[in-house]
């Protein structure tokens, strides 16, 4: 398994937006469009959307957000990822574990005072 991370770009956008969770998993995950939207509007550092990839073949989708003022009134500074991912072949278990084990070192040196974390 090469699993890594890549920036979601132009090049990689359509599928980033292809990735989908199971069914059963969509009341607890938002979709990729939706976690681009707020990456977009929280884009001054604090959004690290990431598209993961095994080979060349992308196979899951990966947010962090970094010190967001949850409540927008400063009560509330969180730090979390949120991950999600299907392929033809079922939900990609190991590919998303690998990447997100990989991906909490360099984040959580920049969290706030509460981290969460969700995803399928």
């Amino acid at each position: 398994m090469t699993a890594h991370l890549e920036e979601i770009t132009p090049r990689n956008l359509e599928a980033a937006l292809a990735i989908r969770i199971r069914p059963d998993q969509e009341h607890a995950v938002e979709p990729v469009a939706h976690s681009l939207a707020e990456a977009y509007v929280h884009r001054a550092g604090l959004a690290w959307p990431r598209l993961i990839v095994d080979g060349d073949r992308p196979v899951g989708f990966l947010m962090a957000f970094l010190d967001i003022d949850w409540r927008e009134d400063g009560s509330a500074i969180r730090s979390g990822f949120r991950k999600n991912g299907e392929t033809s072949g079922g939900q990609t278990v190991g590919v998303l574990d690998l990447t997100w084990k990989g991906s909490t070192t360099s984040v959580t040196s920049r969290a706030g005072r509460l981290m969460t974390a969700g995803g399928g």
